[in-house]
This record gives C-alpha cells, structure tokens and sequence, in this order.
C-alpha cells in the first residue's frame, strides 16, 4: 500500500506536467487546465476517471489568481462551493498565481494520490519569496514528524513553526470537527485504519469517494491517533501573510518500518512550467 501510495503521488505530478506542456505558452482557462489534468490522470488505467474530491466536479481544482484583486480567488478557506469550480472565461497570464489540485483513486487499492500546488513564475520578487518561504515551511513540518507522535503535537509545532514564520493557516474544512487542519491521513495506508472495512463494503465509486473523504483522521489540534511505523499522511499547510496570499504545497510524508519520505512530486511541474527558483529548495 506504501509503494502505491508514493507511485500515484508521482504519477499525479507527471500528468499536471504533462497537461501543462500541453497547453503551453497559449492562453488558456482554469476549465482547460482542470479539463487537461484530469484527462491526462484518466489516460493511466490504474486510475479511476474521477477523483474523490468532490465538488469541485471531478475532483480536480484550478483556480486563477490575479494581481489587479490581490490574487483574492485563491485565497478562498475551501474551494467547493460552486464559484470556486473552474471557469472557462479565466485566463492565464503571467503574473496570475495558479492553485491546482487533484484527487485521484487507484482503482485496485483504493489508495488516493492527492497532489497540490501553488504556481507563479511572475517578476514579482517579493511573492517568489512567499513562495520559498512557504515551501520551506511546509517542508519543515513535514520533516518533524516522527512515529509515535501525536498529530495534535505536529499540528501545535506547525502552527507554531507557521507563526515565527509571520503566516497564518487558512484551510476550512466542513469535514474536520475543529474547521480547520494542516493535513490527514491517507485513508488505508495503515494497519489500524477503520476504512478498510467500509471500503470492502462499498458497492459504488459513490461509496468509496465518501469512505475516504469521512475516513480521513486530521492533523488539527484536537487528534490523539499517533504516527505509526507504517503510515502515510499529508501535510498541507495554506499559509498566508497579509497582504501576501493564500500559498500551498501538498507534501505526504510515508513512514515505512519506522524510515520516512516526504514525497511531493514537483520536480517535473516546475521544470514544465519554468520555476527554476523554486526547483533549487527540491536539490
């Protein structure tokens, strides 16, 4: 389960760089990049067609923010309500920032390969530097935990550690009991997990979309599960620093028999879409 949880991870960020290479220096709309990414995940048989993230329909976010506004849609607590979706008469230009996501399921396992990012290759210097700022906090969280840790525990030191940094945490979640997070498990990745049962039930892709999205367990301030030996999570922060906006990278930590990795799969998405500075953090 571990290895597939890491494989689809990468697999996901090789079809956003392939969907941005596709499109390529021609304006394109929020609609066309979601429209593209999800058909460049489809194209892979191991995936199912939609993603478990819904709404947005599909699964698959991708949203423009623009500086004349102070790139206000993508700095929105949750990005389901309806006029969060795509929008085809959005288009790119090179100061927007992007927010993509996307949520696949393995079709055999039924492991998620959630990936995320925030995208800018802008001439804006000070935002390049939110960006590193970010990446690097999200890194460090990721890089704290340890098994035998309670979430509660990295949540404190995340937001803590997002504090010294001058960010705040914007996530919403209606899901999480406390409204807010800065990650979850990867339902099914660890022994414990109650999922495997409701999923061995499900009769559905509707039944299996709402098994994980109510299987995940959060890392918020309240969650006592500990970090186990064979565990996969995210880590998810979206952190801000007004008047900076909303930034984000969707890292998942995986321990295996104790030994972590922090899988991201960006490489490929900036060397596609140019982001050299950010590229340097990742080497």
């Amino acid at each position: 389960m571990l290895d597939i949880v890491k494989q689809s991870k990468l697999q996901t960020g090789q079809s956003l760089a392939q969907a941005l290479k596709t499109l390529g220096e021609k304006p394109f709309s929020e609609q066309a990049l979601s429209r593209v990414f999800k058909s460049e995940i489809a194209a892979d048989s191991a995936f199912y067609e939609d993603g478990w993230y819904d709404p947005p329909p599909g699964g698959v976010i991708s949203l423009f923010g623009k500086p004349e506004d102070n790139y206000t849609r993508i700095c929105e607590p949750s990005f389901r309500p309806e006029h969060m979706w795509p929008r085809d008469d959005l288009l790119y230009n090179a100061e927007d920032m992007i927010a993509v996501y996307a949520s696949p399921v393995h079709r055999e396992t039924k492991i998620i390969g959630d990936f995320g990012l925030t995208l800018y290759k802008g001439s804006n210097i000070e935002l390049r530097t939110h960006c590193e700022n970010v990446l690097h906090g999200a890194l460090h969280i990721a890089g704290q935990a340890k098994p035998g840790m309670a979430f509660r525990e990295l949540y404190a030191f995340g937001m803590a550690h997002g504090e010294s940094l001058g960010f705040s945490n914007e996530i919403g979640s209606p899901t999480d009991v406390t409204g807010t997070n800065i990650g979850h498990t990867i339902p099914l990745s660890y022994k414990s997990d109650p999922t495997h049962t409701v999923i061995a039930q499900a009769k559905s892709f509707e039944d299996i979309r709402e098994a994980l999205r109510t299987g995940r367990k959060f890392i918020n301030s309240v969650e006592t599960q500990k970090i186990e030996p064979d565990m996969a999570f995210t880590i998810e922060p979206r952190f801000s620093c007004p008047p900076l906006p909303q930034t984000w990278f969707h890292l998942t930590v995986i321990f295996s028999q104790g030994e972590k990795q922090i899988c991201h799969g960006f490489e490929p998405v900036f060397e596609a879409f140019g982001i050299d500075y950010l590229q340097k953090i990742l080497n």
